[in-house]
Formats: C-alpha cells, sequence, structure tokens
C-alpha cells in the first residue's frame, strides 16, 4: 500500500490539529496522528476495503488539516458534531458512507464504517472494520471481481493467511482455477510477490509463471520485482 499524493495541499497546520484536538477533547490515536502528519490526507493505492459480505473504496483522498477544498478537511467535516466526540470521520467512500476513527475508551483507534442511512445511536453503533489505523491501511486491496472463485480472490488481495489455509486444507496446488491459470501463474500476473514466495515454499512449479511478469514487466515497471524473485526461486 502507497499514499499517492501525500501533503498534496501542503503539510499539517499544527495550529489547527492542536484546536481539533482540543474540540474533540483528547488527542488522536498515535498511529492516525503518525500518518496525518507525515502525509495529511492522500489517496491509498490500492485502496478497496471489505468487511463483512461487503466491498467498498475509498473515495479520493483521505482527509487532512490543509487548505484544499472544505469536503477534505479534517475539522470543518467534523465541524458539527456536539456533545462528546466518539467517531472522527477521516474519509468516505463514492456512496455517501464515512469511515472514522473511533476516539473513546475501548474504540480509540479502532476504524469504523458508518452507513450514511442509518444515526449513530446506543442500539446502532458503526460498524468496526480494522483494530487499528496501521491495520485498515495495509488491508486495503485491489478491486477483486465478485464473480472469481475463491482462490483467485485470495491471490488477487495477495491475502497469504487465507492461502496457507486453503493449501492445508488439502487444495491442489498445481490446479488450474476458473481463469485457467495456476496458483503461481495467478501471483505472477498480479505482482504478489508474498504470494509468488508462499507457493514456491510449497512445492508450486514454475510452468508459465515468470513468461506472465515479464510480460507485464514491458508496461509496468513494478512487475520486475516478481521477475526478479521468479527468477531466483526458480533458476534454469
Amino acid at each position: 500500500m502507497i499514499i499517492k499524493d501525500p501533503n498534496k495541499y501542503g503539510v499539517v497546520d499544527l495550529d489547527r490539529l492542536k484546536a481539533l484536538e482540543k474540540f474533540i477533547g483528547a488527542p488522536l490515536p498515535n498511529e492516525y496522528r503518525h500518518f496525518l502528519i507525515e502525509n495529511n490526507g492522500g489517496y491509498p493505492c490500492p485502496n478497496y476495503f471489505s468487511f463483512a459480505d461487503n466491498m467498498t473504496r475509498v473515495h479520493g483522498s483521505l482527509y487532512g488539516l490543509s487548505h484544499g477544498p472544505d469536503s477534505i478537511q479534517l475539522d470543518k467535516v467534523n465541524n458539527s458534531k456536539k456533545g462528546v466526540v466518539k467517531y472522527l470521520i477521516i474519509g468516505s467512500d463514492p456512496f455517501g458512507n464515512k469511515i472514522a476513527i473511533g476516539l473513546r475508551e475501548i474504540n480509540r483507534g479502532a476504524v469504523f464504517f458508518i452507513d450514511h442511512e442509518k444515526s449513530i445511536h446506543i442500539e446502532n453503533e458503526p460498524e468496526k472494520i480494522a483494530d487499528s489505523f496501521d491495520h485498515w491501511l495495509n488491508s486495503l486491496h485491489d478491486w477483486v471481481n465478485p464473480v472469481d472463485t475463491e482462490v483467485e480472490a485470495i491471490i488477487k488481495s495477495k491475502n497469504t493467511k487465507a492461502l496457507s489455509r486453503l493449501l492445508e486444507s488439502g487444495f491442489n496446488i498445481e490446479k488450474k482455477v476458473g481463469s485457467g491459470k495456476t496458483l503461481l501463474e495467478l501471483a505472477a500476473i498480479h505482482n504478489a510477490t508474498e504470494i509468488i514466495s508462499l507457493l514456491h515454499k510449497n512445492g508450486a512449479t514454475l510452468n508459465n509463471a515468470l513468461q506472465f511478469a515479464e510480460r507485464n514487466s514491458k508496461y509496468f515497471p513494478e512487475y520486475l520485482e516478481s521477475v526478479t524473485l521468479l527468477k531466483n526461486l526458480y533458476p534454469s
């Protein structure tokens, strides 16, 4: 995961940061505060996140404290809150739903999804989607086609834990899945280097994986990482 255009509208205005923390009655959670000072918003890439049976994405930039548009200013987006502020809105998805970070007690530092059609009441709390801001950032993934097979979705999202569980259950590592590719070939196509290493460790054969990675590297330089890794793991 990378942040594109960090500090696009300037670095954090520290006076506004102090004013925001005074308004919410507490310092910002450490991970989020560090992110804000370092990046002041920016566009996470990839930007999709999943929870329960849903998948959505961050719409544009995460909010910051700068001279950019009011719609992405942390203090201006949150200035209508009254009383004890339990959640700070830090971004949104394309449908008007909000991404927020918890500020109080056991929810402090956790990341939540707020459905714009529901108001926040005691009986209708927002849905927790990550235990911490860094965990949420690191869980962001590329779009996954809902018609993909389970294993294709696992590889596209670069989920090594899920793949390990699948292999431990006896899944055939050389099986060609929905797209007609082996697992290693799919990993090469999606530049999933950790998946490549995991599959090699479990005995996957090379087949056409290197050719797929080399083909993509002609247009996308980042694929050179997969090319180098495959050549090191499968010396000719």
